[in-house]
């Protein structure tokens, strides 16, 4: 004769629990119990169907199934559980095969395998957390110039298709970069789009994007001079294609594993929305910062116009403003590091009539 148990049933359905009658056999589970609509209800619950949640001397709180909603039991009399032990522990242990046919069971054997198993999946996260970003950073300073241009121009095509240009603005921004005189490897062009986004970022292989409402922002050519030299620096340095690369690091691994360049070129291009919104760690900053100066002092521009520039970006640091160009307390670093490079390295200033003039035309949205 099968004993009965009072427990707390908990249907998933009904905002209160239910007392339910239970009894035990090494079937499972009986519980009988009436509704709140006053309909005596049955259920069975298997055996193999059982999800403990709660073992202890005190209660047993059981689980019937993984599904949705949760049916859950809760176990508190004393004889319910003594008899819930013998039923299933028991039961349990006997059906718990031995590793490899070892007769001491989990011992010295199954501890080995655990610590492998532990080992491996150490070494795998590892790998995951530290080694795929290492090795993406390094073929990405060694992919080959030409097929970075090649991956920039479609990345570059990808993003503007759905922007909407300023033509004016872009033509007098270009004139604009060109009065720096820089000389690089990389075919320079910059886009400015239409949006509310206060913004600019860096393409592989040397495009750079520039969002219209950051330049309503900035007041001064030395700042702008200063923004392009910092984007422009992301590109020479390969700031651009490192960043891109170590956000798709697991993919571009399998790809470097099979020597597959047209791949990895593959795997970066499906990624490329995500360029607008990646972000440089701060060493990568501190060098675009650090060699942007150097192309202003190759011009003889003054480097406070780096400081309004982050001065600005602090004043118009909103909800819309991305961590690329903008993030406290990031920029205070920045400029105290601008006001030490000043005062360790004088050069004299001169005064840029071309950059006043093409920067004029760009705030007046004329590209003549």
């Amino acid at each position: 004769m099968q004993l009965s148990y009072k427990a707390r049933y908990e249907n998933g359905l009904s905002s209160q629990p239910f007392t339910v009658d239970i009894s035990l056999s090494e079937v499972g589970v009986s519980i009988s119990y009436t509704d709140e609509e006053g309909i005596f209800r049955q259920e069975q619950w298997l055996q193999p169907s059982l999800i403990e949640k709660q073992v202890s001397s005190s209660i047993i709180t059981l689980r019937n199934g993984a599904g949705v909603p949760y049916k859950q039991l809760e176990i508190t009399d004393q004889r319910a559980i003594a008899e819930y032990r013998s039923l299933f522990k028991q039961k349990k242990q006997k059906r718990s095969p031995l590793p490899f046919g070892s007769a001491q069971g989990p011992g010295r054997t199954g501890r080995k395998v655990v610590l492998l198993i532990a080992g491996i999946l150490t070494v795998l996260v590892l790998s995951y957390l530290y080694v795929l970003p290492y090795a993406a950073d390094k073929i990405a300073q060694n992919f080959p110039k030409d097929l970075e241009i090649s991956l920039g121009d479609r990345m570059y095509s990808s993003i503007l298709a759905s922007s909407t240009i300023d033509s004016a603005k872009t033509t007098a921004i270009n004139n604009f970069f060109r009065q720096l005189h820089i000389e690089s490897e990389y075919p320079v062009r910059i886009t400015v789009v239409k949006d509310t986004i206060v913004n600019a970022f860096a393409v592989p292989g040397g495009g750079i994007v520039v969002y219209d409402a950051l330049l309503k922002e900035i007041n001064e050519p030395e700042a702008l001079a200063a923004l392009l030299a910092h984007e422009y620096s992301h590109i020479e340095l390969k700031h651009a294609t490192r960043n891109m690369f170590r956000n798709v690091a697991g993919y571009v691994f399998i790809s470097m594993v099979l020597s597959d360049a047209n791949g990895i070129a593959s795997i970066v291009l499906r990624n490329t929305e995500n360029l607008r919104t990646l972000k440089y760690s701060r060493d990568l900053e501190h060098e675009a910062d650090a060699n942007g100066l150097e192309i202003l002092k190759r011009n003889h521009l003054s480097p406070e116009g780096m400081i309004k520039l982050f001065e600005q970006l602090k004043e118009q640091e909103t909800a819309t403003t991305y961590e690329a160009l903008s993030t406290h307390p990031e920029l205070d670093a920045r400029i105290e590091y601008v006001k030490s490079y000043a005062e360790k390295n004088p050069f004299p200033i001169e005064q840029h009539d071309s950059l006043n003039l093409y920067f004029g035309r760009l705030k007046n949205n004329a590209s003549w």
